[in-house]
């Protein structure tokens, strides 16, 4: 594990905390950045992990165009 932080929050049973731990950085034009990161909290855990990363990605505007409702 790389980097680890705590974060306490409130929820009807009391306070709750959830742990984020940041491990596998990865140099990306000339930057590292954390690939992988876990989440864990009272009653689970999730891992995130990144297959791909670029930078200054050319993305189509219309990605971040609304959904016809």
């Amino acid at each position: 594990r790389d980097w680890s932080s705590d974060v306490c929050s409130s929820d009807l049973v009391g306070r709750v905390v959830t742990r984020v731990d940041i491990d596998e950085y990865r140099e990306v034009a000339g930057v590292k950045i954390p690939s992988k990161w876990t989440t864990s909290w009272l009653s689970g855990r999730s891992v995130f992990a990144l297959t791909d990363v670029q930078a200054n990605a050319q993305i189509p505007a219309a990605r971040f165009a609304r959904q016809p409702q």
